[in-house]
């Protein structure tokens, strides 16, 4: 087990992005609870690192984040699923960030977004966000100089529809003249690997101007770790076939190797 006081500012980031692009490296940044982190989560991560050409993606774990009031899961336990996911992923481009380490922290995106510049000099980063946390960013504390530290990629959400004349008025003056919609750059069906390439000209097109707000299509996602973890509550032994396959598909299997073997979420484990 990961114990959070023992990650210090050497190790937080084993592998610094290079710069043998040619360019700043461009880096996601995508933070959420991940409790438990799911194959729903990776998919929208190589989605967004797709469509805005990154180079890296960082998933973020959150320890203390403002809007929750608890978690399920101490952040060192957290972190070793996402862990366990990523070797089964494969893929170099995708690391963790522990710069939220600090479960006595209450962690301000802001204040998170300056740390990360810090300890990722010379970089292009993109913060990803939902279109729910979008429409009250005006919530949010020193919302106003998140678009000075970095790029917002907004995913859509179920039941939260973006439409720009409907946007409060502090969002509406926020975004003006910066807010890049990219749901319809590739007509419907797209023809094989454009989509993300003729995405990737529209952001490269914006950004010349300065940070944007980059709204992109929904991925297909259909998971959510609620659902999983109210499976996983019952027991794993008390779950029919049809419900272990549900939780194989939707974990990664190190993940779930972790999750049964330290009787993560359980009542009940075999």
């Amino acid at each position: 087990m990961i114990d959070p006081n023992s990650l210090s500012t050497a190790n937080l980031h084993p592998q610094q992005p290079q710069h043998e692009l040619g360019r700043p490296p461009r880096i996601g940044l995508y933070g959420g609870s991940f409790d438990p982190i799911h194959l729903g989560h990776l998919k929208t991560a190589r989605y967004v690192l797709e469509h805005m050409d990154l180079d890296y993606m960082y998933i973020l774990p959150n320890a203390s984040p403002p809007h929750k009031s608890s978690l399920k899961l101490p952040y060192a336990t957290r972190v070793e699923m996402i862990a366990a996911a990523l070797r089964d992923f494969n893929d170099p481009r995708f690391q963790i960030s522990y710069i939220e380490q600090d479960p006595s922290l209450k962690h301000y995106t802001v204040n998170t977004l300056q740390l990360f510049h810090q300890e990722h000099p010379e970089t292009e980063v993109f913060f990803i966000m939902g279109m729910d946390s979008f429409l009250t960013l005006d919530t949010w504390r020193s919302y106003e100089r998140l678009i000075e530290l970095a790029n917002i990629v907004i995913l859509p959400r179920p039941h939260y529809d973006y439409e720009e004349h409907a946007l409060k008025p502090e969002l509406a003056a926020l975004t003006q003249n910066r807010l890049v919609d990219l749901r319809h750059v590739t007509p419907h069906p797209p023809a094989p690997a454009t989509q993300a390439t003729k995405a990737a000209e529209a952001v490269k097109a914006a950004e010349p101007q300065g940070h944007r707000y980059y709204i992109l299509p929904a991925p297909e996602v259909d998971v959510s770790s609620t659902e999983i973890r109210a499976l996983l509550k019952q027991g794993y032994s008390k779950l029919n076939a049809s419900q272990r396959q549900l939780l194989s598909q939707t974990l990664s299997p190190s993940t779930l190797e972790y999750i049964r073997a330290q009787q993560l979420y359980m009542a009940v484990s075999n």
